[in-house]
């Protein structure tokens, strides 16, 4: 019997994160993209699908010019299609409709320049789909996209008929959709036994429309010898098994109908987008589907994934995100002013507007790739990597600046104040900004400084990880996990497995998020150990909640600092003892110098004296991202002073007059000067996470914890003093 013919269109697709060395991506080049090319090159029937990241095209472009001549020629002799989509690799549905389309035009004109060509198909970063996107799409003249297979079987189309493309639609404008077949990718990934398979599928095809496409990451593929495997079958099968261009499928074949896609994202990555506990749930109900022999067919049905959950379940990825939200609008406002001075037909000034309008672009995209704000199996470190989550500040540091240079904002000679819900939680955060700060205060989150940046320097200190728990961790370590829980249940559950001692939490997780200048009081036995591990008793009801903002003190004139003022009135509560107390904190950016003055008054309301151990805790990030380089000198309250190097373990530094923390490579120091002596623990914060080559541990940041014991008599005032000074050109 005559073997069925089968088309099948074959999608690699290259993806590297900002920020990878020269040497990677050299050997990159050479190992996996250079093999792709001369296989295409040596074989005239060999067609595929490719998509490369913008910053391996940027990298081609200054270091391989020959590989872009030799991608181009392929294209333009049928060979090869190069995927489109954002240049820069950002999940589109999560950042501005302005920008998304910038980043489609910006990948035209790079490829029209480039590669002689502008793409049909977009490529999208982590197949995340939302129902907004044709518009988008189709209004930057793209054709079609791919998106999982099983996404369709959602909207109610049959497996049996995803063997072609369909189209959707919003508001009129138009999209195709090709299906990816995942039995089909993981087949081709195996390596072996391919054939027979391909066989079975070409023996369901329907007519001389039908074809199946298929995408894979590439390097993985060429680099376990996989991609070799399927040239060979595709070059020994030839006359029945073809390999297609999307575009060539799109242009001879119809639609196989209408289809209107749920919000969805790469399957695999369908208990990683989740918090952990449902992730865990999702786990284990696929397990019981898999063990009843359904899972396959189920697995569509189990509910929409939408990408976003990653801002719910990484609280720096919703910072970072909502961050870059608030400097794209800075940038749309800066765009508005080129243009209107283009109306007026303004000179030189207006080329160099125009020029750093471009340049504030190009920072604002890089800032927007994926790999920054998520973490799934086997990926790049992603939101763990510190250097990431850093670089991207940066750049959205230094589109600020630029921004400000060209509206001329007050906040380059005085102090300036906004109230808003910047990070779209509910609540309004309160924005100062001065020539040295940038600093965003959240009162409904303990009333901590969750931004804080050196604006000259371009140095943005926040940068440390919330503690997080991931679905696929089956011993938790590391101190960004948080191991104390408020169900006692929950607590017998972990103790059992882990045979690890833990307590109770008295205020709920969110009490032990890490942060900038919250207010904790800790229990007697608390050691620089367990706070660490963020298995200590927090006893009061402080830190992470609500605080009021009470009336601003704005500047006396210009130049002149002002003031925020938060308060809370709370309990402070262990056994034997309730203390009703009162803080307010107090918080001063100097405009003159890059100097913080904080205070805190606490007010006992109660009759009887408190005996309280208040702390104030500091967490941030690591400028150089090496803790091992920084050196503490300290100022004992008997004047002698000390030099500690950091270590692994946390370090009591004793009772303190003042602190300077220095890091040679980032050429920053930090000075913490007291108006009265106070006890000083520093803490390495560390987290795991799941690598391509197993787990890894990694230096997130540093807290310096300030505490005291107080003693607070009925109806008094305790205050705490302390100021903080940010020097660069130590070195």
């Amino acid at each position: 019997m005559a073997q069925a013919n089968l088309q099948l269109a074959c999608c690699l697709y290259f993806h590297q994160s900002a920020g990878r060395s020269p040497e990677f991506l050299e050997d990159c080049f050479d190992s996996c993209y250079e093999p792709v090319l001369e296989a295409l090159e040596s074989d005239p029937r060999l067609r595929l699908n490719l998509h490369f990241s913008g910053n391996v095209l940027e990298f081609a472009l200054a270091r391989r010019p020959a590989f872009l001549d030799r991608l181009s020629r392929l294209w333009r002799d049928g060979q090869a299609e190069v995927l489109g989509g954002a240049f820069y690799a950002p999940v589109l549905g999560s950042i501005p409709e302005r920008d998304a389309v910038g980043q489609l035009q910006y990948t035209a004109s790079f490829y029209k320049a480039n590669l002689g060509r502008v793409a049909r198909g977009a490529w999208l970063s982590l197949r995340a789909w939302d129902s907004g996107l044709p518009v988008v799409l189709a209004g930057a003249g793209l054709s079609y996209t791919l998106l999982d297979a099983s996404h369709f079987v959602s909207a109610g189309c049959l497996p049996e008929s995803l063997d072609g493309h369909y189209t959707t639609e919003r508001a009129g404008r138009s999209l195709g959709l090709f299906p990816l077949r995942a039995e089909l990718a993981s087949w081709v990934a195996a390596g072996t036994e391919l054939l027979p398979h391909l066989q079975e599928l070409a023996s369901h095809g329907r007519a001389d429309d039908s074809f199946h496409a298929f995408a894979l990451e590439g390097h993985a593929l060429v680099r376990s010898g996989a991609f070799g495997a399927l040239h060979d079958v595709l070059k020994e099968q030839s006359h029945w098994l073809k390999s297609e261009l999307l575009q060539s499928l799109f242009e001879r074949h119809t639609s196989r109908g209408r289809v209107y896609l749920p919000a969805c994202a790469y399957p695999q990555l369908a208990r990683w987008l989740k918090p952990a506990a449902a992730g865990r749930r999702y786990r284990e109900l696929s397990e019981v589907l898999e063990e009843m022999g359904a899972l396959e067919e189920t697995r569509p049905m189990l509910g929409s994934m939408l990408w976003d959950n990653v801002l719910v379940k990484y609280p720096e990825a919703n910072r970072l995100q909502k961050r870059m939200l608030r400097v794209s609008h800075r940038v749309d406002r800066l765009r508005t002013a080129v243009q209107a001075s283009a109306r007026k037909g303004e000179g030189p000034e207006l080329d160099r507007a125009r020029e750093l309008l471009k340049r504030s672009c190009t920072a604002l995209w890089r800032a927007q790739g994926h790999s920054t704000y998520w973490h799934g199996p086997g990926a790049l470190p992603g939101i763990y990597d510190p250097r990431s989550r850093y670089t991207a500040q940066r750049h959205l540091l230094s589109i600020d600046r630029m921004v400000d240079s060209l509206l001329k904002d007050p906040c380059q000679e005085n102090w300036t104040f906004r109230r808003a819900d910047y990070d779209a939680d509910g609540a309004d955060e309160l924005l100062v900004r001065t020539p040295h700060f940038s600093s965003l205060l959240h009162p409904g989150r303990g009333g901590g400084l969750w931004e804080l940046d050196l604006r000259a320097a371009l140095i943005p200190i926040q940068t440390s990880l919330t503690p997080v728990e991931e679905p696929e961790v089956p011993r938790l370590s590391g101190n960004e996990i948080a191991l104390v829980f408020d169900d006692e249940a929950e607590v017998g559950a972990w103790e059992v497995a882990d045979s690890a001692p833990l307590t109770t939490a008295s205020n709920g997780a969110s009490a032990r998020r890490r942060g900038a200048f919250l207010d904790r009081f800790l229990g007697p036995e608390t050691t620089p150990s367990n706070f660490a591990m963020r298995q200590f008793r927090e006893l009061g009801n402080f830190a992470g909640l609500p605080y009021e903002v009470l009336p601003v003190i704005r500047p006396e004139g210009p130049g002149q600092a002002g003031r925020i003022i938060l308060g809370r009135s709370g309990v402070v509560k262990d056994v034997g003892s309730t203390d009703l107390l009162r803080i307010e904190k107090s918080y001063c950016f100097e405009v003159a110098n890059p100097r913080l003055g904080f205070g805190v008054e606490i007010l006992n309301r109660s009759r009887d004296s408190a005996q309280v151990w208040y702390a104030l805790e500091w967490t941030f990030g690591i400028p150089s991202g090496e803790s091992e380089q920084v050196v503490i000198k300290a100022t004992a309250a008997d004047d002698e002073e000390q030099e500690f190097q950091l270590a692994d373990e946390s370090v009591d530094l004793g009772e303190l007059r003042c602190l300077e923390w220095r890091d040679p490579a980032s050429d920053l120091a930090i000075i913490m000067t007291f108006e009265r002596p106070m006890g000083v623990w520093w803490l390495r914060i560390d987290s795991d996470f799941e690598a391509e080559d197993g787990r890894r541990s990694v230096v997130q940041g540093n807290t310096l914890l300030v505490h005291d014991k107080l003693e607070i008599w009925g109806g008094e005032t305790h205050k705490i003093g302390m100021q903080v000074d940010f020097l660069k050109g130590i070195a």
